[in-house]
């Protein structure tokens, strides 16, 4: 059903597919929208040929010898910061003085409304209030304007939203493009209630794109959201950043944690053995997902209708592979229990005995823990049950159904070992109250055993979004009386690919997939979250490692990073800001040497200052540099002392420079 009227000088579009989901048309350029739905609700909707899920659509596809996981991620970033007016706004009307003026509007479903608000608003006298109602379909209700922007240039995005009951996502979202080239990003996604708030987010463009598509989006069953001052800024280049260490500080200690990835240094199928890497890094923790299949539970007991204390039932060949090369290597796994993405629908259905399926999981924990069945005595420590359960391609049950098995799983695998870890699931949509709150009220309700809430969360334009997901994260906790839990990202990357996205390899694997993987561990050392698993270690589009086993650009930033393992004393730092441009320090144990990363994906600054603060002593320093025109290469060393404790440094964005200081005490007394 397609309607489309006109209204306040904007054009209105809406598909309704019914039941199942939603489409948007708009300008002709929609008409190649596509849609994936479940036989049941698929809640997501398309945009162009970016499927838009409750996080992402994941799609798996042999493409040669090759699998590709190919994310369609909405959920990317925004950053809390006061307004920017660094030059003209480029959104015309976007503090809706003038009404609807210079907007398309999407509300043409029943139950979507777009309409000027002028007693809610964040400044001015005019906001527009977005609603939708519809207990039946995820609708949408939307605007829609198009400015011209420059290629290769770096825009700030700001905008306000308040937001009632939004009972699925609001959020702006970025289709840069010339007319046959695209790249898109989107800012941060709000739900559920909160007052005014700003956002901003600061990209650069691709050098092929001229044009910008602007969305605004409320999209669910129910909810509403305001918008206001709404601005597209082009940024100036600026004068140097200026960074300050001040190495006689403490500013807690470094989590190895967040050095964490998916899938093992070896893996069926694969020739390459990444263990070298995966030590040089300090990977800390494995999940064990999306390791095709090895450690999936149909992959490990095929036959539900056998006996699950039958040891000859299970075939571990795969697994054991996968979970002894985590372990040889040094890393410790964290073991997924449930199902990878897969084209064979059955394996996102509710088992049809729950309890035999906990059995088989108790089972798994004895082999890996316990030696049965000719296993080991590794401790595994944290079992996730499940894994994104809130996408239907993952769960096509319902979130009774979910706690159900998470409750039988749980029990009993704690009342066979408490000093386990379990806990759930790789939520992906955490703006949502779909999913998440109906499930944790029955575990606070039931005493279910949680030890830990595991979410994902993928970003490609700003990483300090993934600081304000575990902040939103841990205020569902804390509404449901869970604040003590443990809170792990269990997948994330900085990359969101596109099947409409034909620049797709712009911040794929090069020196802003750097930047942006550096940037966001330090906005995760930052944050309040216990553990971060990297999707993935292995694969083309999101791998710490190419298909050759050689790093890529992520991969290198991890190794930057990995430098705090053995510097683990975190100093005070200043100078960063909330839209990328970080500096990180921390010293080692005997307080000897220290490291600082600088991290700048797209300031318009090209150079910095950095700044050292109470240094004790000479110290010969080497800056190794991430950028594209090196790849993890030294550029420069030197010498600072007490009477000179600043370096000015060249870097044009997006880099990583890794500044290693070394004592010249220490270092004489060495070559002694």
């Amino acid at each position: 059903m397609l309607t489309a009227r006109q209204s306040d000088g904007a054009q209105n579009y809406a598909f309704i597919h019914k039941g199942r989901g939603v489409v948007l048309l708009g300008h002709c350029f929609f008409w190649n929208f596509w849609m994936l739905v479940g036989p049941k609700e698929a809640r997501m909707f398309a945009i162009g040929n970016i499927i838009i899920g409750q996080k992402t659509n994941k799609i798996m596809i042999k493409h040669s010898t090759i699998q590709f996981k190919i994310l369609f991620c909405l959920l990317l970033a925004g950053c809390l910061s006061a307004p920017f007016a660094f030059g003209q706004n480029l959104i015309q009307n976007g503090g809706f003085e003038n009404g609807l003026n210079n907007w398309n509007l999407i509300n043409g479903s029943v139950g979507a409304a777009v309409t000027l608000d002028q007693t809610v608003v964040y400044q001015g006298n005019s906001s527009v209030k977005l609603t939708i109602n519809d207990p039946a379909n995820m609708i949408v209700a939307g605007l829609i304007q198009t400015p011209n922007v420059l290629p290769n240039t770096t825009y700030l995005l700001s905008y306000a939203i308040k937001t009632n009951a939004v009972d699925f996502i609001a959020y702006p979202y970025l289709k840069f493009n010339n007319g046959t080239d695209y790249y898109i990003t989107s800012g941060y996604a709000s739900g559920r209630t909160q007052d005014w708030t700003n956002y901003t987010l600061r990209i650069t463009t691709p050098a092929q794109v001229n044009n910008l598509e602007f969305y605004f989006f409320l999209f669910g069953h129910a909810g509403t959201a305001w918008v206001d001052a709404i601005q597209l800024t082009k940024v100036s280049p600026s004068n140097a950043l200026n960074f300050n260490v001040n190495t006689d500080s403490e500013h807690g200690v470094f989590k190895p944690k967040l050095l964490s990835t998916n899938s093992s240094p070896k893996r069926p199928g694969s020739p390459n053995d990444l263990s070298s890497g995966f030590q040089e890094i300090g990977i800390d923790e494995v999940r064990t997902h999306d390791i095709y299949n090895a450690c999936d539970i149909h992959n490990i007991f095929p036959d539900m209708n056998a006996d699950p204390l039958n040891p000859a039932a299970y075939h571990f060949e795969a697994s054991d592979l996968a979970v002894k090369s985590i372990v040889d290597c040094g890393s410790t796994p964290f073991f997924r229990l449930g199902e990878s993405f897969s084209l064979t629908p059955d394996f996102n259905k509710p088992p049809a005995d729950v309890e035999k399926w906990a059995t088989v999981c108790l089972q798994i924990v004895k082999h890996y823990n316990e030696g049965w069945n000719n296993g080991f005595n590794f401790g595994i420590e944290k079992w996730e049950i499940w894994n994104e359960p809130d996408l239907y391609e993952f769960w096509a049950g319902t979130p009774q159904e979910f706690y159900t098995l998470y409750h039988a799983t749980a029990t009993k695998l704690k009342n066979h070992d408490p000093a386990l870890k379990v806990g759930m699931a790789g939520f992906a949509v955490t703006s949502s109250m779909q999913f998440i709150e109906p499930v944790l009220a029955l575990i606070t309700a039931n005493g279910t055993p949680l030890d830990f809430v595991s979410y994902h969360g993928y970003s490609n334009s700003n990483p300090y979004f993934f600081k304000l997901r575990e902040q939103s994260m841990r205020a569902v906790l804390a509404n449901v009386g869970l604040s003590n839990i443990e809170t792990y990202l269990t997948e994330w990357n900085n990359y969101s690919y596109s099947s409409e996205n034909t620049l797709a390899d712009y911040g794929r694997d090069d020196a802003l997939s750097a930047a942006l993987t550096a940037s966001t561990l330090y906005y995760l050392q930052e944050s309040s979250l216990n553990a971060a698993h990297r999707y993935r270690s292995d694969e083309y589009y999101f791998g710490l490692f190419r298909d050759d086993a050689n790093y890529s650009y992520s991969g290198m930033a991890f190794r930057a990073m990995g430098n705090f393992r053995e510097h683990p004393q975190m100093l005070e730092t200043s100078g960063g800001d909330t839209l990328g441009a970080i500096c990180m320090a921390g010293k080692s144990l005997d307080n000897q040497d220290f490291r600082v990363v600088v991290s700048n994906p797209n300031h318009t600054s090209n150079a910095y200052t950095l700044n050292l603060q109470n240094l004790p002593s000479s110290y010969q320093y080497q800056i190794t540099r991430i950028d594209q025109n090196h790849t993890y290469e030294v550029v420069e060393t030197g010498t600072v002392s007490p009477s000179d404790t600043s370096l000015s440094v060249n870097a044009i964005p997006p880099f990583v420079d890794l500044i290693s200081f070394k004592n010249t005490v220490e270092t004489s007394e060495a070559l002694e």
